[in-house]
Formats: C-alpha cells, sequence, structure tokens
C-alpha cells in the first residue's frame, strides 16, 4: 500500500485527526470495513454508525472494494448531500 509498518502505526497513533481524514486514508489505502473500524476507533471516534446514511454508505464501498471516488462520492451525495472527496 505504499506505507511501511512504522508510517502506518504513526498514522494510527495519531490523535485528533478528523473522521473525513481517517475515511479518505482508508480508501486511499484499499483498507478493509475492519482495518477501517480500528483506524476510527483509533481516531477517537466509535467506528461506523449502521444507522448513518453517510457511514453506511461507505462502509458498503469499502465491503464491495469498490474505490472509485467519483462512485463514493455521487452516492453519499444522493443519500446524505455531501461528499467525501469535493468539498465546495
Amino acid at each position: 500500500g505504499g506505507l511501511s509498518r512504522q508510517q502506518f502505526s504513526k498514522l494510527r497513533n495519531k490523535k485528533h485527526m478528523s473522521k473525513r481524514y481517517v475515511l479518505l486514508f482508508s480508501i486511499g489505502m484499499r483498507l478493509t470495513v475492519e482495518q477501517t473500524e480500528e483506524l476510527l476507533i483509533s481516531g477517537g471516534y466509535s467506528g461506523f454508525k449502521d444507522n448513518d446514511p453517510y457511514d453506511s454508505t461507505i462502509k458498503d464501498f469499502i465491503r464491495k472494494r469498490n474505490f472509485d471516488i467519483t462512485e463514493i462520492d455521487n452516492a453519499l451525495y444522493e443519500r446524505t448531500g455531501t461528499c467525501l472527496f469535493y468539498q465546495e
């Protein structure tokens, strides 16, 4: 994935990283749902919230191993009115 274990560990243990950053990193590194959950929790978040349309959309894409940023943003915009990658 382009990062050594040491670099990944530094990112994983970083305090105060935004949830958006964690998700961007997870998708960019093509992490699994389990790895993404671990990274979210290490960043101080509770993991994916299944009742949250934003979280469940991203989780579905990761589970399906679909890391197409355009498809992810289109689905997010349709379901929530916001995007992960494109920020106005």
